[in-house]
């Protein structure tokens, strides 16, 4: 009978890339399709396609990470599905197509190098520069959850940009994360949060 494949499982990869990387999981394969629309039950036309591996009849994959997709207007949101194959004895055989995921696109993050105090009792928070973005805004919590507060935003060119808290208070644990900003037709979009530190 016809060979049966599994019906794979997409998901975001990488988040805040402005390029789509996914990675495909669920369904063995030697290589994958990549579709794109801008709604959900809309028609989708194809953005890429790659191998997952060496391709051989013995050697069947069961992940793999696409980056496939050019950059895209920030703001934008694309609904990606994949499907995969798998190459037999001369014949292709595809899977059922993934359901759809959602991405809107967004400036890419940023996480953070250091937190370091100071001889003046004030913080040092580093981070590290990424392109096409206009600003980045650091948040402060004394909890690690939740509570951050914005405390500053800096347009910083330098490869490895930092701001000095001067709000802090001897004694205290504090806690930062990080977000970028870009601007498109005059509103801000945002990033994802760096991973609190």
């Amino acid at each position: 009978g016809e060979l049966e494949i599994q019906k794979p499982s997409l998901r975001r990869y990488s988040e805040g890339n402005r390029e789509a990387s996914f990675a495909i999981s669920g369904s063995v394969m030697h290589g994958w399709t990549l579709y794109r629309s801008t709604s959900k039950s809309g028609e989708y036309e194809k953005v890429g396609s790659g191998k997952a591996g060496r391709i051989s009849d013995d050697i069947l994959y069961k992940k793999a990470y696409i980056s496939a997709d050019k950059i895209q207007p920030l703001g934008k949101t694309y609904y990606y599905k994949v499907r995969t194959y798998v190459k037999l004895n001369g014949k292709t055989y595809y899977s059922p197509y993934s359901d759809p995921v959602k991405r809107t696109i967004k400036p890419n993050s940023t996480r953070i190098r250091g937190v370091a105090k100071l001889k003046s009792g004030h913080i040092k928070v580093s981070f590290y520069y990424v392109q096409n973005i206009d600003a980045y805004q650091i948040y402060r919590s004394t909890r690690k959850t939740g509570g951050f507060k914005l405390i500053k935003t800096v347009s910083d060119e330098r490869i490895f940009p930092s701001v000095t808290d001067t709000g802090v208070h001897k004694g205290k644990t504090y806690y930062y994360k990080v977000r970028t900003y870009a601007t498109q037709n005059g509103k801000k979009i945002y990033s994802e949060y760096s991973p609190v530190v």
